[in-house]
């Protein structure tokens, strides 16, 4: 009896022994699983978009409505810049506009329901650069975070410009101009005319450069619709008054020389002589 007692305790305490060891050996595997788990998980950190320099030929194009516009000395007018991008999901647009605010003053840049978001304040400023008047319209736009983003076409900003000079004058879109879309990190804009402003002097209602008796039959044959007393005071104050060749042509922009070279459309009256 007390060797099948000893035979008893001895099986039950390798069973035991061999259960811990089974125990610890599931573990130990266990632990060294979670480690190679907890090892191999990377946590990425997002990263902010970022618009990339300017890629030429990209899909989107910026202009202005009405295109070259006939505007009269010291009145004030609204000028939109849309941004043209076909099936291309526009998500921001960073502005780069230069101008003479000598011949141009821009009282405001206006954003639109199509870019509600100001990324970067929009400004303007005026000074000069060696001496040469130098006016720029700055800032960065975004549609709404949840829009989805904005193809086909949109307003950018609204400028209300007013000229202070006969003659064509010039906005450019400068280098720094962005355009960014989704599904890419490069720059989407693609080209983007100069927006040439013709400025004639008030009275001059058919746009040929001379306040002349021509006007002020246009004037008679129109009076009430679209014309008006004030049409009629302004052709009278102007009466005689004529655009010289200096007024009607317009600065040569240097892209015209430059490689690659710019195509921008001729204004009305052509390109100054150096």
């Amino acid at each position: 009896m007390a060797n099948n007692s000893l035979m008893n305790k001895a099986h039950m305490y390798t069973a035991r022994k061999q259960f811990f060891l089974k125990l610890g050996t599931s573990g130990l595997v266990a632990a060294l699983l979670v480690g190679v788990v907890s090892v191999g998980t990377r946590v990425t950190v997002p990263q902010r978009a970022t618009i990339a320099e300017i890629a030429a030929g990209g899909p989107v194009t910026l202009d202005a409505s009405p295109p070259p516009t006939n505007l009269f000395l010291n009145r004030s007018y609204q000028l939109d810049i849309n941004a043209h991008s076909g099936t291309t999901k526009m998500t921001a647009v960073q502005l780069d506009m230069s101008y003479d605010p000598s011949k141009l003053q821009i009282n405001s840049v206006s954003q639109t329901s199509y870019f509600p978001i100001a990324l970067a304040p929009i400004y303007i400023a005026s000074g000069s650069a060696n001496g040469t008047p130098s006016g720029q319209i700055g800032g960065t736009v975004g549609v709404a975070p949840n829009s989805g983003g904005l193809s086909d076409w949109g307003t950018v900003v609204s400028i209300n410009v007013k000229p202070l000079a006969v003659g064509t004058q010039t906005i450019f879109f400068g280098q720094n101009t962005r355009v960014a879309g989704i599904g890419s990190n490069a720059n989407m804009f693609g080209t983007a005319n100069p927006i040439f402003i013709n400025v004639f002097n008030p009275g001059d209602l058919n746009f040929d450069g001379h306040v002349d008796i021509y006007d002020y039959n246009a004037l008679v044959a129109n009076y009430g619709n679209p014309y008006t007393i004030f049409d009629y005071n302004d052709l009278v104050a102007n009466y005689g008054k004529t655009l010289t060749s200096t007024d009607q042509c317009t600065a040569r922009p240097a892209c015209l020389d430059s490689v690659p070279r710019c195509l921008p459309v001729t204004p009305i009256g052509g390109w100054c002589a150096n």
